[in-house]
This record gives structure tokens, C-alpha cells and sequence, in this order.
């Protein structure tokens, strides 16, 4: 049995109340590697694990899993299947994350040359990104990926539903895998440019501003700094968005909802039924709210947005705004809300090897745990450990609930967490009829049921720092101190 949904929360097997607190391992283009040298190290995982994770944002290619249409890559798929098995044997879950960049692999990383349809030639831009704007090739070959353009007789996203389901031919039985995130950050082709240029323009309006002064603002790095520092007032922010949200809603609405129902239903069809994530698109990861309606007919589906502040992929993002993420991450609360589903923060943070960027990534994982939401950082390097980034990920976790979590509050010092659990909850856990935290080595930890503190459990040296304290009807509560 694989996870499943109820309402806003994640449940695993045993129908446990359940989290997944983890980092993204990406190997964006195995082209470039030298043979037998591979991207992470096992030690990778099991340091990752020692962090206090129990999951992982496992990217796949569409280029390198399926390099010549309906021909699977054998090879690269065993590779992946060798990294489940890591996961699994290091306690991390895996979800599975068809990454892409820019589209192609011939453009920074994703689609294979044969499923790439352009006549322009592609030429790399200063900060990556903005090829998304700037480059006709990217807006070409998106434009007939969204429109299902044909290649040998079928339609792109029909050979794309054909490599998720070799993938999953290979890897989907696996106990680690529990969820299918199906498209990373889906984005416009050739309409993005005019979507950002309403977006230049009603921040001009709102700010009274000259709409070609603020485009040649955004061009020079210290001005736009400048510009996006009026987006900390969070009313004005919103108002941004609001202004965009109606032209993006028929991109979200039309081709990505269709896409979503193609590609989801294609793996309902050959029996798959792991949780499948709808991201939002690519503008949603800066403020603007998705309207698209949750989507229907595919099984379970929960949200997983992404959320960076505008300096992310800069020097500057070690004075990344808080109040900025905050209002970006509000609204996608509001879409999770709407349509009471789970939330699983698939990208966030790419704060890397910086100094100076613990107190943001504290105030973004803050919110991620009062919402009571699930996240994967992004993303682990071969340099992160040790950095102030991967300092910041060790923190008290909610791993597993027999119940449902109530209330996660942060109180400093303190770590306070309340939950409620009734028979059913214990009959469903079955075998397994315990709590499951992970709490720092320096951390005291005090739990209580119906206000009466409970004995803890001798620490077992097989679980390192995860506690599993025994469950029993009534209202519990872990109160974790650092």
C-alpha cells in the first residue's frame, strides 16, 4: 500500500499522520560526467538521514531515461533504481521529480534532442533564467511541448506519459517511492514575455512609476534590488499579483490542467496510484496566486509549490526578504486551503554555500512547520555540508503522528507540537502503533497525554536521533526544548 491523502494531510502506510522533511538530489545532466564517476556518494544519503531528514526530491531526465522515443535507457534507469534502494536503506523517502530547466537537455537540462522542437539556435543568457524571457528557442520548443505536438505519429506529452511509465515500470513498486512529482515548475513558452511585461507594468501603475523606467531598472542588478525591496510591503505584493493572476489563469487552466489529466491519466491507466504533485507554474514561485482548479480524475493529488525570493541565483540572495517569501508562500496557503489538499514545498531556499543565510532559511522552515506542511530544500551540493544552509536544516521533525497533528508552534526555544488520536487511529496503525520524531542531540523532549507526562523510551542506538514514543487515545504533546 502505497501513501495516500486525507484532506490536508499526508498518511502513510500504517495511516499515520505523515511528513517529509527533505533536500533535492538533482543530477541535472549525467552527459557531462566522466564515466564511473558518480553524482553524489551513498554517504551523501546516510549524512542527509543524520541531518534529520527522512526524504528526497529525486530528479529524473527525460533525456537520459528515454534518449530515443519508446527506447528506454536501461542503464540509466538501473542507476536510478540503485538510487532508491540508497534512499529506502538510509530511511528517506523518495519522490520523484521529472526535472527540466529551460526545457531541453540542449538548453540547460530536461527533454531530449528528439522531442525538442526548434529551428532557433539556443544562446545561453547571463543569469540562466532569463532565457525563459529572452531565448526563441526555449519558447519554441515549450510552445509545441504544451501544444502536444506530434513527433513519430504521437504527441509529445503522449511519449512523455511513455517515459514516466518506464520509470515506473522500473522504480514504482519500490516501498520508497511515495510520490510522482510530474512536471517541474511548468512554464509558459512564447506568452511568458508578455505575462512579465504586464507584470513591469502593473508595478509601475501601482507604484506610480514609469512602466520603461522600471524595465530598465530591472536590468541593472543594484536597481533592481532597489525596485523589489517595495515588494516587502506585503499589501503591495499582493496587489501585484492579483493584477497577473487573471492572464496566467489561461496558461494554469488550459494547457497544464490539460497536460496534468493526460500524462496523470496515463499513469492511473497502467495502475500506478502514488500520490501525484501539481505544481504550480513557473510566475506562482514569485507571488502570483494560481487560480487552477484542483484536478479531477487522476487519483490522489496534492500541492507542491515552489518558493524563492526574487535575488535567488545571485550573490544577493544572502539579503533574500522575508517578508517577500512570506507573502509568496501565504498565497500558496491560500491555494492549498481552497482545495484541501496536503502541501509539499518542493523548492525552496538555494542558498548554497553563503554566509548570512540562516536566519531566512529559519524563517521559511518556520512556516512550512506552522502550516504543517512538508519540504524538500534545494538542493544539496557536493560542497553543502557544513555550510550555514545545511546547519539550518537540523531541527526538531514531525516524522509520523498516529492521529492527526492540531498545532505545530515555535514558542523559542521551544518545539511544541499537539495532536489527537482516537481507537480508529490506533486500529489502523496496526503493527505499528507509535509516534515518530526526530529531535537534535542537544535537545530535552517532554511528552504528555491529557496533560500527563509520559515515560520516555530508552534511546535505541538503531534509531540514532528518532523517537518513537508509544501512542495512545487522547491529546498528545511533545514539547522539545534546544
Amino acid at each position: 500500500m502505497t501513501w495516500s491523502i486525507s484532506g490536508t494531510t499526508f498518511r502513510d502506510r500504517y495511516g499515520r499522520h505523515a511528513f517529509l522533511h527533505g533536500i533535492n538530489f538533482v543530477d541535472k545532466n549525467p552527459e557531462n560526467r566522466p564515466e564511473g564517476v558518480q553524482p553524489w556518494a551513498d554517504d551523501d544519503l546516510a549524512q542527509a538521514a543524520n541531518w534529520g531528514l527522512n526524504a528526497v526530491r529525486l530528479g529524473v531526465m527525460w533525456a537520459h531515461a528515454m534518449p530515443e522515443p519508446g527506447q528506454p535507457n536501461t542503464a540509466y534507469l538501473d542507476w536510478l533504481a540503485d538510487q532508491v534502494e540508497a534512499c529506502h536503506r538510509h530511511g528517506l523517502h523518495v519522490v520523484l521529480d521529472a526535472h527540466q530547466d529551460l526545457y531541453a537537455q540542449a538548453h540547460s537540462d530536461g527533454a531530449p534532442a528528439w522531442a525538442t522542437l526548434t529551428e532557433h539556435k539556443f544562446d545561453p543568457t547571463g543569469l540562466w533564467s532569463d532565457a525563459y524571457l529572452e531565448s526563441p528557442a526555449v519558447h519554441e520548443a515549450l510552445d509545441a511541448f504544451w501544444a502536444n505536438a506530434e513527433v513519430d505519429g504521437r504527441g509529445l506529452q503522449d511519449h512523455f506519459s511513455e517515459f514516466w511509465l518506464a520509470v515506473l515500470e522500473r522504480v514504482g513498486s519500490h516501498p520508497a517511492v511515495v510520490a510522482l512529482d510530474l512536471f517541474n515548475e511548468p512554464v509558459p513558452g512564447s506568452p511568458l514575455p508578455g505575462y512579465f511585461e504586464l507584470l513591469i507594468g502593473a508595478f509601475a501603475h501601482l507604484t506610480g512609476q514609469d512602466p520603461m523606467q522600471v524595465a530598465a531598472d530591472w536590468e541593472d542588478p543594484e536597481k533592481k534590488f532597489a525596485q523589489l525591496q517595495r515588494l516587502d510591503d506585503a499589501d503591495l505584493h499582493r496587489a501585484l499579483g492579483d493584477a497577473v493572476a487573471p492572464a496566467l489563469a489561461e496558461f494554469d487552466t488550459g494547457p497544464v490542467a490539460d497536460f496534468y489529466e493526460r500524462v496523470g491519466g496515463a499513469i492511473r491507466a497502467a495502475g500506478h496510484q502514488h500520490i501525484i504533485l501539481r505544481e504550480n507554474t513557473y510566475l506562482s514561485n514569485m507571488g502570483v496566486p494560481c487560480l487552477a482548479p484542483l484536478p479531477e480524475g487522476i487519483g490522489p493529488v496534492a500541492f507542491s509549490p515552489h518558493a524563492y525570493d526574487l535575488v535567488v541565483d545571485t550573490p544577493a540572495v544572502v539579503m533574500a526578504s522575508d517578508r517577500r517569501v512570506r507573502t509568496i508562500l501565504q498565497r500558496h496557503a491560500e491555494l492549498q486551503q481552497r482545495w484541501n489538499r496536503p502541501a509539499l514545498l518542493g523548492e525552496w531556499g538555494a542558498l548554497s554555500t553563503y554566509d548570512g543565510v540562516a536566519s531566512h532559511s529559519q524563517a521559511i522552515q518556520d512556516f512550512v512547520d506552522e502550516h504543517l506542511w512538508s519540504q524538500t530544500y534545494w538542493c544539496w551540493e557536493p560542497a553543502f555540508a557544513g555550510t550555514e544552509a545545511q546547519r539550518s536544516l537540523v531541527r526538531p521533525r514531525i516524522r509520523a503522528v498516529v492521529g492527526t497533528v492540531d498545532t505545530l508552534t515555535l514558542p523559542r526555544p521551544m518545539w511544541v507540537v499537539s495532536w489527537h488520536t482516537t481507537e480508529q487511529d490506533l486500529d489502523a496503525a496496526g503493527d505499528h502503533p507509535w509516534h515518530e520524531f526526530w529531535v537534535p542531540a542537544d535537545a530535552a523532549v517532554e511528552y504528555r497525554i491529557d496533560d500527563e507526562t509520559q515515560p520516555m523510551p530508552e534511546p535505541d542506538a538503531q534509531l540514532g536521533r528518532v523517537l518513537r514514543l508509544p501512542a495512545a487515545v487522547g491529546r498528545g504533546r511533545v514539547v522539545v526544548r534546544r
